[in-house]
C-alpha cells in the first residue's frame, strides 16, 4: 500500500466517512457541501484515489457504492499532527504551544485544561 496524502478535501471526504461509518457518494458530497461548496465529480475523484490507496473501501447496495474507512480517525492524526509539527515548527512540539499562545490561537483557560490532562496522565 502506497503512502497515503490527505489533503483537505480527502480530510473532509474521511472525516464524513469516519462520523458516519458509511456513506454514499451523493452523501459525502452533500455533508461536505455544508461546510464549502464541492463538485460530486470531484468527491468521486478523490473517493477513487483513496481506494486505490487502501483507506476506504466499498461495497455495493442496488447498484449504489456505499463506502467505509478503513484507516483509524486516530492514526490519521497522529501522523498528520507530526507531519505539521516537522513541517512548520522543526519537530518541536514546544514551539508550536509557543505559536499558539503568543498568537492568541489558545486561551489561558484552555492552556490550563491541557497541563491538566498532563497532571492526569503522571498520577
Amino acid at each position: 500500500m502506497n503512502k497515503i496524502t490527505y489533503g483537505r478535501i480527502r480530510m473532509r471526504i474521511m472525516q464524513v466517512l469516519w462520523g458516519k461509518k458509511k456513506a454514499n457518494a451523493q452523501e459525502i458530497t452533500r455533508a461536505i457541501n455544508e461546510l464549502e461548496p464541492i463538485a460530486h465529480s470531484t468527491v468521486q475523484t478523490h473517493l477513487r484515489a483513496l481506494e486505490d490507496k487502501g483507506a476506504l473501501a466499498h461495497s455495493v447496495d442496488d447498484r449504489t457504492f456505499v463506502y467505509f474507512p478503513l484507516v483509524e480517525k486516530e492514526k490519521v492524526m497522529k501522523s498528520k499532527t507530526m507531519d505539521f509539527i516537522e513541517v512548520l515548527f522543526s519537530g518541536s512540539a514546544e514551539s508550536l504551544v509557543s505559536y499558539l499562545a503568543n498568537n492568541k490561537y489558545i486561551t489561558r483557560e484552555e492552556m490550563k485544561k491541557a497541563i491538566q490532562l498532563f497532571d492526569k496522565e503522571e498520577k
